[in-house]
């Protein structure tokens, strides 16, 4: 018993924590809209991915030792978004 109730507070901890951070994301959705919050989480992994991968993309533009294409194998960019970066 001890153990269920453990393991519902530890998964209401986690949900409380996920609509938090959906909150705070600025995702907006619909009025009325029904949310899957699995894939609003998936949303928002992919766009920290995404801009984890433009810091790094960034850093290799500054260090100069790449290709465009290089890093856009390396971080999983496309090669449009490297040389969008490369000339900002």
């Amino acid at each position: 018993m001890i153990a269920k109730r453990r393991e519902h507070a530890v998964g209401n901890k986690a949900t409380a924590e996920l609509i938090r951070t959906v909150v705070k994301s600025g995702i907006t959705f619909e009025k009325g809209s029904v949310v899957n919050m699995c894939l609003a989480e998936e949303q928002m992994n992919q766009e920290a991915a995404d801009k984890r991968a433009a810091e790094i993309a960034k850093n290799l533009l500054q260090m100069g030792k790449n290709t465009l294409s290089d890093i856009a194998k390396a971080t999983g960019l496309k090669l449009e978004e490297v040389e969008e970066l490369a000339s900002n």
